[in-house]
């Protein structure tokens, strides 16, 4: 049976794995990252497969953030990873002498959910990735969608709101700074000295920068009511942005995963309303399932694997 080693590539860490035909992660490595330089990654990258220390792999896989040039192996941008544009799979393939395999992390993610996890026997699935920003993977007719040059699926930058704050990318009003974990933050910094009665308030000892996302959930779910609202607004917002691309795509099942998919029963009720509210014509249409990942963190790792344990079959790596 095959071996692979799949890499997720974050904007504060590397996570590796050793991971089987099966989806199984054999070994397991994450180191930190805070490096914006080409030849500190590749050298980051050929350290942590070494320190895996598998007999044959098949070949690496990379999940990372940003915009992949997947037919070419050539990150493009990340405002999270301080990486400049370069031939990243082409780099580390003469270095570690195996093929290597590069896309969003995203897509990652959502293959493996779609292979073994909440997409299993779907043919149009969605991953949608809730954390410090929105991501997303995109699996039409049984194939992982890229789009035209590779870089679909960047749904945290779908514009809800044009007057909306600014995003990360420095534009207004996108999904991600409306319906992430960085938006339920902020906002609850933003108000938190007109909540002095909340338990976040005493908690904080009225110190709203000491606010995370969190401790916003974990008062939620005791009944603080401030935080409460804010929880439903993010829902809604995250529903509101659901239904956009039910509108578009119309897949059997959404996923959600990331950091807020721990806390997804506090926020499905609310984001599933939202989302059947702005659907077009929901009285006429079969809308999708919307579950959460079951994959976890790990998930990126698998998929990134996946790149090359596929693509030997051509399923994953010979799709457009």
């Amino acid at each position: 049976m095959g071996r692979a080693i799949g890499v997720d590539l974050g904007g504060t860490k590397i996570a590796a794995g050793v991971v089987d035909a099966r989806g199984k992660i054999l070994r397991h490595e994450t180191v930190p990252y805070r490096v914006g330089d080409a030849d500190a990654v590749v050298e980051r990258f050929r350290e942590l497969v070494s320190s895996l220390d598998v007999r044959d792999p098949v070949g690496v896989g990379i999940g990372a953030a940003g915009l992949i040039d997947f037919a070419n192996g050539r990150y493009l941008y990340g405002p999270n990873t301080g990486l400049p544009t370069f031939d990243l799979a082409d780099r580390l393939s003469k270095v570690l002498g195996l093929p290597v395999r590069l896309d969003n992390d995203a897509n990652c993610a959502a293959w493996a959910e779609h292979r073994f996890g909440s997409g299993r026997g779907t043919r149009h699935f969605l991953a949608v990735t809730l954390g410090t920003g929105i991501g997303g993977g995109i699996v039409i007719d049984g194939k992982p969608y890229r789009g035209a040059h590779g870089v679909a699926g960047e749904i945290g930058h779908m514009l809800v709101d044009p007057e909306g704050p600014v995003c990360g990318c420095g534009r207004r009003g996108c999904w991600e700074v409306l319906a992430s974990g960085l938006a339920l933050t902020r906002t609850v910094r933003e108000e938190l000295i007109l909540e002095q009665a909340s338990a976040l308030w005493e908690r904080t000892g009225g110190d709203p920068t000491k606010v995370d996302g969190p401790m916003v959930t974990e008062c939620a779910r005791a009944g603080d009511p401030f935080a409460r609202r804010s929880v439903d607004r993010l829902a809604t917002w995250v529903g509101w942005g659901l239904a956009s691309l039910v509108n578009i795509l119309e897949p059997e099942r959404i996923a959600i995963g990331g950091g807020l998919a721990r806390d997804w029963d506090l926020l499905a009720e609310r984001a599933i309303t939202a989302m059947t509210e702005r659907a077009e014509a929901p009285e006429h249409r079969t809308l999708p399932d919307v579950v959460a990942a079951e994959l976890g963190p790990e998930a990126g790792i698998v998929g990134a694997a996946l790149l090359v344990l596929d693509g030997e079959g051509g399923l994953y790596g010979d799709t457009p």
